[in-house]
């Protein structure tokens, strides 16, 4: 019996890899206007960092296939495994139209997603 509990702790431990631990927050929308506005994210037990950003779309869960734009900061690349913020500005938007946006992390074992947060352009 006592095998069998070293075993499933050594599974368990080898298993929690930094992959497991990512955390990512997608922060509020601001500076709406008809085709332009703000957002980033907030992470945290980040480690091995290769790209930060933020993906949006006009239908639901964006991800890295649907437009992004990477908040490209090497401080946060030098301190990956600390607490990190970055800002993004999307452009190009259509007026009046209803977006779905998500901040995003990606680190060499994955890419992680932050909640999903809604807004619409003004007219």
């Amino acid at each position: 019996m006592k095998k069998y509990i070293l075993f499933a702790l050594i599974l368990f431990t080898l298993s929690c890899t930094s992959e497991t631990t990512q955390y990512i927050s997608t922060t509020p929308v601001t500076k709406i206007s008809a085709n332009y506005a703000t957002s980033g994210g907030y992470g945290i037990h980040v480690s091995s960092l290769t790209e930060t950003g933020v993906v949006w779309s006009t239908h639901p869960q964006p991800t890295i296939r649907d437009t992004k734009i990477m908040s490209l900061n090497q401080e946060l690349f030098e301190k990956a495994k600390t607490p990190i913020t970055f800002t993004a500005n999307l452009s190009d938007l259509q007026p009046n139209t209803k977006y779905y946006i998500r901040a995003y992390i990606t680190t060499k074992y994955s890419t992680v997603y932050g909640d999903e947060l809604e807004f619409v352009t003004t007219k």
